[in-house]
């Protein structure tokens, strides 16, 4: 009678070529890959910059390779003396006027992926004025002329005597003129100057020093002053 079972040594190798392909099976590993976010770029910093002065903006860079970005102005590289100039650390400083439109875009390129940047807008403001002194000396009768002097004059200013705007005549930026009326017996005078919009703000109020006679800038210090006009 004809044997039809394996020998022994077929069947165990049989058994043992299931059991590997079986634990096999059974130790296969499923590898889950976090998904890092999209690349992106986010810009940050201030809002508002007076001219003058100048306002420093942070990228913060995500899923790149690297964190190094190229500054723009209204997507001028580094910027230029209309729009203003931004370094490679972010620091802008504005032009010295405030540009046609007041308000630039400041973007922040990824070096590693030129594609992906990010942007914050910033405002540009006049300066504050600041008055360092003023004084008046006559003209004629009770006309006088009154010189401002000081610093972040811009063009537009106007000086104001007790709360009153007069004409005033923009000699530089450090330096205004006009011309007012001081009645006889007036007491002191508060003078202040208002830069215009964009930013428009009062400077510092002062009580000019009034002078009897008309005398140079220069002479000033050595002629005796008065505090209002001669009754």
């Amino acid at each position: 009678m004809h044997d039809s079972r394996l020998p022994h040594s077929h069947r165990a190798l049989v058994f043992a070529l299931g059991l590997v392909t079986l634990l096999a099976g059974c130790g296969k590993v499923s590898t889950n890959t976090t998904q890092s976010g999209a690349p992106s770029v986010t810009v940050s910093g201030g809002s508002q910059v007076r001219l003058g002065s100048t306002a420093l903006f942070t990228a913060t860079v995500s899923n790149l390779s690297s964190t190094a970005v190229t500054w723009q102005v209204n997507g001028v590289t580094g910027g230029n003396s209309t729009l203003g100039t931004i370094n490679t650390s972010g620091v802008y400083t504005p032009p010295a006027a405030i540009p046609t439109s007041n308000t630039v875009t400041v973007t922040a390129v990824s070096m590693a992926s030129p594609s992906v940047s990010g942007s914050a807008s910033l405002s540009i403001l006049n300066p504050i004025p600041v008055i360092t002194a003023a004084a008046a000396t006559p003209v004629s009768g009770t006309s006088y002329t009154l010189e401002v002097d000081g610093t972040s004059f811009v063009n537009g200013a106007q000086i104001q005597v007790g709360g009153t705007n007069v004409t005033t005549a923009l000699l530089s930026s450090t330096a205004l003129q006009a011309t007012i009326n001081i009645p006889s017996g007036s007491g002191p005078l508060s003078v202040d100057v208002m830069n215009p919009n964009p930013g428009s703000m009062a400077s510092n109020a002062v009580s000019p020093t009034i002078y009897l006679t008309t005398v140079t800038a220069a002479a000033r210090p050595h002629v005796i002053l008065y505090t209002r006009p001669p009754v």
